[in-house]
């Protein structure tokens, strides 16, 4: 949303220069949209929807690790650990663990 809004800014001014070189009021198009920037970037720091995104991205990444970490068998061993203040539950420790993950030999170089 951002992004668009900054986009529409850029549209609104290049419009204004381009088609209405002497009609001053369509500037007033582009003071909204950056107002409006600014009032999502404050309400979203604010509401901490940033952190939000960055914890249910780690917990999807750490689920994403563990489906293969299931299938090889190695996630037997594996600690809970709290991934920060916003996270509410145990995820894994991480997709590195000590000890054997191969369920077959283990093939030497020549």
């Amino acid at each position: 949303m951002l992004y668009s809004l900054a986009a529409a800014a850029v549209v609104v001014v290049a419009t204004q220069i381009i088609f209405f070189v002497g009609d001053p009021q369509i500037v007033w198009a582009e003071v909204v949209a950056l107002i409006a920037v600014v009032i999502t970037l404050v309400l979203g720091r604010r509401a901490g929807w940033h952190d939000r995104w960055l914890a249910a991205r780690y917990l999807a990444e750490r689920i994403r690790c563990g489906v293969f970490l299931a299938a090889t068998g190695a996630g037997d061993g594996l600690r809970p650990v709290m991934a920060g203040p916003v996270m509410a539950g145990p995820v894994m420790a991480g997709p590195v663990m000590a000890g054997p993950v191969m369920a077959g030999p283990v093939m030497a170089a020549p």
